[in-house]
């Protein structure tokens, strides 16, 4: 019975069960995820995050979306969490650890708390909790934007030099591409495909 048990809990918790194989499969097979590898993440990756952003269009009336740009409380609260809560938590932890843990390793935690929200495991997550997608995906898309002004910034102050060039122009357009276009194309196909 005890089986039976754990695998209704596995069922239930597919998603964490899925991210502990597929972080169990990469370590075991480390090339066949790589740039380059047999399964072209470069590819899937992209293809997966449009994916999630086109269902969400596809799933969310025209209403819930305009709904979840008006909560502007909670717009502040999310992005102060992730380019101000965060990087104040590692400065705390620096002072108290920081002589025990290699610098190195200090640094790498640091740039985690400096860098925006995650796309699509962020609104996946959101999703399957219950929670306000509309809102998710928002920040999702507004945290990759701040993060391409806000992560270098940071860093630099951390570090003490500033940024590389990156192409903001470009950048912003590959944003756009990835989480506004799948987005609107659910919404336009919402009438033919949609619930």
């Amino acid at each position: 019975m005890p089986v039976l048990k754990h695998l209704k809990r596995m069922f239930t918790d597919w998603f964490l069960c899925g991210m502990l194989l597929a972080t169990f499969l990469a370590y075991v097979f480390p090339h066949f995820g790589s740039t380059g590898g047999a399964m072209h993440a470069e590819w899937v990756i992209n293809i997966g995050v449009f994916l999630v952003f086109f269902l969400h269009g596809v799933n969310l009336s025209s209403e819930q979306i305009s709904h979840g740009l008006k909560n502007i409380r909670l717009h502040f609260m999310v992005q102060g969490f992730t380019f101000i809560a965060f990087p104040l938590i590692w400065v705390v932890a620096n002072k108290l650890l920081g002589a025990h843990i290699p610098p190195l390793l200090m640094l790498g935690f640091f740039y985690l708390c400096a860098l925006p929200s995650t796309i699509s495991s962020s609104v996946a997550l959101t999703g399957s909790a219950g929670g306000n997608v509309p809102a998710a995906i928002l920040n999702a898309s507004l945290s990759s934007v701040l993060g391409i002004f806000l992560t270098p910034l940071l860093v630099s102050f951390v570090v003490g030099s500033g940024a590389g060039g990156i192409d903001l122009g470009s950048t912003l357009l590959d944003l756009c591409a990835m989480l506004l276009l799948p987005l609107v194309l659910g919404q336009l196909l919402r009438p033919l495909i949609g619930r």
